[in-house]
């Protein structure tokens, strides 16, 4: 599920845990944090990588 933090009432409760879909970020969006970054999207949850297609 996506959602948009803007749509939270504390968005600031709510930390990112991985990036999604990295092949189609813009060119100048640096991520130079070090969350793990997936070509695709998750089919499962987070805590399960064995479903990332």
């Amino acid at each position: 599920m996506h959602l948009y933090a803007a749509s939270l009432e504390r968005p600031e409760d709510f930390k990112p845990t991985f990036h999604v879909n990295k092949q189609s970020k813009l060119p100048w969006l640096q991520m130079t944090d070090d969350l793990d970054a997936f070509e695709g999207t998750l089919l499962h949850s987070p805590n399960d990588p064995d479903g990332y297609q």
